[in-house]
């Protein structure tokens, strides 16, 4: 389901437009994660390790990735443990 925003969500005040990150509260598999950072541009989804760990998902269930992020660390590739796909529900 798509997850839309309109003027009615907007404050009707914002001293510095477009200067605000949106940070939600969504579940993600059965846990409750807090102050995600919702990035509306390319797409990079990070969770840490110590997350999964939390979450009880065993790092063997990670997908092989090897494709390195670039521009996470200034001047460094990042290697990624791997992917996953996981349900996230907002509300």
């Amino acid at each position: 389901m798509a997850i839309t925003f309109d003027q009615g969500d907007h404050p009707d005040h914002v001293p510095h437009p477009g200067c605000y990150p949106l940070v939600v509260i969504p579940i993600m598999g059965t846990m409750r994660l807090t102050k995600v950072l919702m990035d509306g541009s390319i797409g990079l989804n990070i969770l840490y390790a110590s997350t999964l760990d939390m979450m009880g998902i065993p790092w063997n269930s990670l997908r092989p990735n090897k494709v390195p992020f670039y521009g996470i660390i200034l001047g460094k590739e990042a290697m990624p443990l791997g992917r996953i796909r996981l349900n996230v529900t907002f509300g």
